[in-house]
């Protein structure tokens, strides 16, 4: 594990201030402690390719308000730009027991990867796995407008196609024995996941879908926006070519104004 500091400012003795606050923080597990100057979502990123890193941690608020605003923009840039996943993790939030984790999947060929790393976050914290998928459909360009059925009738049979394709992803994760929860929901996206990740959820898992345009969030800017309401740690799983060597390297970035 890498704990990073950034600070737009140099100080005297921070990487033996970095490691006193480790060492303090997780005890007796290895850290390396890294502090660089500059900017921080460039330099997080700079540090998680060149250490490997798996997963990126990260806060998302502050106390105060103007460095809350800038760690949430740091957060996402680094959501955006990230070659690996990462979990943001708001301020005061009380992290020490998961009970459930909430994936929202969109039923493209990544879901099923989305899922298989929100089954393992769930299984090694013992929590409940609800797993969520909106219908924002039907849309007047598909082919229900000339199947003679009603928009209602067609919005329910997008959702009973949804839930037998939920039901097999799921499959091999109840059989394992994880207890699991599908839901799929009828409306605005964004407005639905975002409500679902209130009241008593402890982590959500949310996918980015790879584009050879400018990195768009998987939903579109639902993840910016689960990310600016930090009501629980998010983490993101971020799609594409799995390296043919990984190392187990976590990066813990931290980043001061």
């Amino acid at each position: 594990m890498t704990a990073l500091y950034v600070s737009s400012r140099p100080r005297r003795g921070g990487v033996e201030t970095l490691r006193r606050f480790v060492a303090r923080t997780v005890g007796d597990l290895a850290v390396d402690a890294i502090v660089r100057e500059g900017d921080a979502a460039p330099e997080i990123l700079a540090c998680a390719r060149e250490r490997g890193a798996d997963l990126i941690v990260l806060g998302t608020h502050s106390r105060r308000p103007v460095v809350r605003w800038l760690l949430g923009s740091v957060t996402q840039e680094v959501a955006r730009l990230a070659e690996c996943a990462v979990l943001a993790v708001p301020w005061g939030l009380d992290t020490s027991s998961v009970l459930r984790v909430v994936c929202a999947v969109d039923l493209s060929a990544s879901s099923a990867e989305t899922l298989a790393q929100a089954a393992s976050a769930a299984q090694a914290l013992q929590a409940r796995l609800v797993v969520l998928h909106v219908v924002d459909g039907p849309h007047g360009f598909e082919p229900w407008t000339l199947s003679g059925m009603t928009e209602a009738e067609a919005r329910e049979a997008l959702c009973v196609r949804a839930r037998t394709r939920l039901a097999d992803l799921v499959a091999p994760h109840v059989r394992a024995g994880l207890s699991v929860e599908v839901r799929v929901e009828a409306g605005e996206t964004r407005a639905i996941v975002e409500r679902s990740l209130h009241g008593g959820v402890d982590l959500a898992v949310l996918g980015l879908r790879p584009s050879r345009k400018v990195d768009r969030f998987f939903y579109g800017s639902t993840v910016a926006h689960v990310l600016h309401a930090a009501v629980c740690p998010v983490l993101l799983i971020r799609h594409g070519p799995i390296p043919s060597s990984r190392t187990d390297t976590i990066l813990a970035a931290e980043q001061v104004v």
